[in-house]
């Protein structure tokens, strides 16, 4: 039943690079609108160039992966399947193959794309907030501000991660939505920034190589 899978099929969400950020009642929504599907073996799911209508969560069984007609990896329960032709809106990519019986639990595509549609409203109204409250970006106006919030997206860091170390290029200024982080110089602790704060700014605008080491000091 869907209420038994109900636990991998979230932990396959939360174990998805985007899908992750949905809340709690959006995943659960979800849950309740996928259905089963099984699937015999040495069958396809579906082919290279189809147009995409579902997406898939490998409840059990395996799969295997090709690209051009070459095995590229075989993939087990968990596995989200057929995801990145509904995010870009493209035909597949790859074909999927079962490699014995497989069961599924299936999105249709007019589903995920309403929450793909979900996610990226909560995402920019949250990117907004935090990008009003840094005094960096207060004398923008307001179309360049926008640009700016549709390309913030979210990385995750566990305790003591290193996020850049001293002399590396810059690529990116960082935002705290959660946790603490710790700047180093030369194994020392020179400043330790929590919720709302920012860093790694000075590099991007002077154009150098990072001055410090940044450290996450919790989740």
């Amino acid at each position: 039943s869907i209420m038994k899978d109900s636990d991998l099929i979230e932990g396959a969400l939360l174990g998805h690079y985007y899908l992750k950020s949905l809340s709690k009642q959006a995943r659960a929504e979800i849950i309740q609108q996928m259905s089963q599907y099984t699937i015999k073996e040495n069958n396809n799911i579906f082919e290279q160039g189809d147009y995409p209508t579902y997406f898939y969560i490998l409840k059990d069984g395996n799969c295997d992966i090709y690209i051009n007609g070459e095995k590229k990896k075989t993939l087990g329960r968990g596995a989200c399947l057929g995801d990145v032709s509904m995010l870009y809106d493209c035909n597949r990519e790859c074909t999927v193959k079962t490699v014995n019986e497989c069961n599924f639990w299936t999105l249709e595509r007019k589903n995920f794309v309403k929450i793909m549609e979900h996610i990226l409203n909560i995402t920019f109204e949250e990117n907004k907030r935090s990008l009003e409250c840094i005094p960096l970006f207060s004398a923008l106006d307001i179309d360049t501000k926008n640009k700016l919030i549709t390309n913030i997206y979210k990385e995750a860091y566990t305790n003591s991660k290193t996020i850049f170390s001293k002399g590396e290029i810059a690529h990116s200024i960082y935002f705290i939505k959660e946790g603490r982080i710790d700047l180093k110089l030369d194994g020392k602790i020179i400043h330790t920034l929590t919720e709302g704060d920012y860093f790694g700014e000075f590099s991007i605008l002077c154009k150098t190589n990072r001055l410090y080491d940044a450290v996450s000091k919790s989740n």
